[in-house]
């Protein structure tokens, strides 16, 4: 079997009914703008159900929600649609409801719209719990020391899926580390941009549509470092003639810095920590503003109109700062500014690297579309071969990024759904070939 085609059902966990009319089903996995996967369904409903489900998302109780079912069947097109094997089974909760016609109480069933979280991460959404304060402590195991609190609180609920975690670790402990969030799904998110456990990219994800033989949990908890390809997992889609055959490419979007903000001249770096630092290869004495003049002139501006403008000129003098520390400060006016939560080396190598990513490492978002393949392949932290020639061997350089599963309806008159998914990859650089 080639071609794969679904059966989607929607059950009531109070009544045991399941609805099967659904037209479709997306779900959405798109970490670099969500911190946890989402779905929405689009289903005929009998109206009190609707109705039922409307009160319940009104009441605003996080603690106390309906729960539903949400079963994916794997079914044979030649065999009328047999279910060869259930390859999803989640639970949910409906935090939003949209009506698509008129809301008709003595109609039989009734369009709408629902967006579908999982119960634990919408709770974790909605409170505070995870208030703590560390000690002598890096930023990776501050994340550790989260992960072991979702075990404690939630049971078996998660799945750890750190993905290249010894590449370009912090080592900084700090001091005292604070960490109060407003809810506890972005703590993770907290941590790593404002303590930095790592010195390149990297990302957390909560993830409930994670298939894989590896992951018996409803929720994986991605943490991803995506410096280094070798380190990825590599998916060899050659084997697999039916992702080959239904691949296609939708655009390619290229790393452009217009402006030149990773390639500065003379540049001059402001480290925004403690002892507040100033670099640049260049070097003089540093120069502050002492008094300012406001001195208006006429200048023309356009079809021969004359404006008069006021103009602010600094006359500066050289003198000494308290508190700060200058070291080789140049003329140049390109400025940066650097967070630097830990120490000024880290934070350099952070900058370096990070350049390096741009100039050397990634080379493009390539966006694409596969329809009719199995719903579990594509995965975040695995390296594919989309391109393949019979000159190179290793072609893998494509990773995603984003990925979105849609579950369409084909025949209305039938229950049976296509998959189509669309999803960006970050493309690496090939090194053998000269694609600057």
């Amino acid at each position: 079997m080639n071609f794969y085609d679904y059966e989607i059902g929607f059950e009531n966990t109070e009544t045991k009914e399941y609805y099967y009319d659904i037209l479709q089903c997306a779900f959405f996995r798109t970490p670099l703008i969500k911190q946890a996967s989402y779905t929405i369904l689009k289903i005929n409903l009998p109206p009190l159900l609707i109705q039922y489900i409307l009160n319940d998302i009104n009441n605003n109780n996080h603690y106390n929600k309906l729960k539903f079912n949400l079963v994916i069947y794997l079914v044979d097109r030649e065999k009328r649609y047999k279910r060869v094997k259930k390859v999803y089974y989640k639970n949910f909760v409906v935090i939003n409801l949209e009506l698509l016609e008129n809301f008709l109480p003595n109609k039989d069933r009734l369009s709408c719209r629902l967006l579908l979280v999982n119960p634990v991460l919408h709770y974790m959404n909605n409170t505070n719990t995870f208030n703590k304060i560390f000690e002598n402590i890096t930023a990776y195991e501050a994340i550790e020391k989260y992960e072991s609190f979702l075990k404690q609180t939630y049971g078996d609920t998660f799945y750890i899926n750190h993905i290249s975690p010894d590449v370009n670790k912090s080592t900084f402990k700090y001091e005292q580390m604070l960490i109060k969030i407003k809810n506890d799904m972005n703590v993770p998110t907290e941590i790593i941009n404002t303590y930095k456990p790592f010195h390149t990219f990297n990302y957390y994800f909560f993830d409930d549509f994670y298939i894989s033989d590896e992951c018996d949990k409803d929720i994986s908890c991605t943490f991803l470092n995506l410096y280094d390809r070798t380190k990825l997992r590599q998916f060899d889609i050659l084997n697999h003639h039916e992702i080959m055959q239904n691949i296609s490419y939708i655009k390619e979007s290229k790393f452009n810095d217009d402006f030149f903000t990773t390639d500065k001249q003379d540049e001059t770096i402001n480290y925004n920590h403690q002892e507040i630092i100033y670099d640049n290869p260049k070097s003089f004495k540093a120069k502050v503003p002492k008094q300012k003049t406001i001195v208006s002139e006429k200048i023309n501006l356009i079809f021969g109109q004359d404006i008069n403008i006021d103009r602010q000129i600094y006359y500066n003098e050289s003198q000494n700062l308290k508190g700060m520390e200058y070291n080789n400060i140049g003329l140049s006016s390109q400025h940066t500014n650097i967070y630097t939560p830990d120490s000024v080396s880290n934070a350099n190598k952070r900058y370096t690297l990070t350049k390096n990513l741009f100039k050397e490492i990634f080379f493009n978002i390539t966006s694409m579309e596969c329809i009719g393949s199995n719903i579990d392949w594509l995965q975040f932290g695995r390296l594919y071969n989309f391109e393949f020639n019979d000159k190179e061997t290793d072609l893998f350089y494509y990773t995603p990024l984003n990925i979105i599963h849609i579950f369409q309806r084909k025949i209305m008159r039938e229950h049976y759904l296509n998959h189509v998914m669309k999803f960006n990859c970050l493309k690496y650089k090939n090194p053998n070939r000269d694609e600057n």
